[in-house]
This record gives structure tokens, sequence and C-alpha cells, in this order.
């Protein structure tokens, strides 16, 4: 189950990084 649900959100959790980091610089 880790291993599917880590397939899952590896991909999406790219983008979400790049969103969150976007977000925390941007508040700087």
């Amino acid at each position: 189950a880790a291993g599917v649900t880590n397939y899952i959100v590896k991909p999406f959790n790219a983008e979400t990084l790049k969103q969150k980091i976007g977000a925390v610089f941007g508040s700087f």
C-alpha cells in the first residue's frame, strides 16, 4: 500500500512542491 501511495503522490508531489515553494517565496 505504501508503495502504491508513493507512486501516486510522487508525480503530483513535484507540482505541489513547486507551488508551495512559490507561495512561500511569494510571501517574502
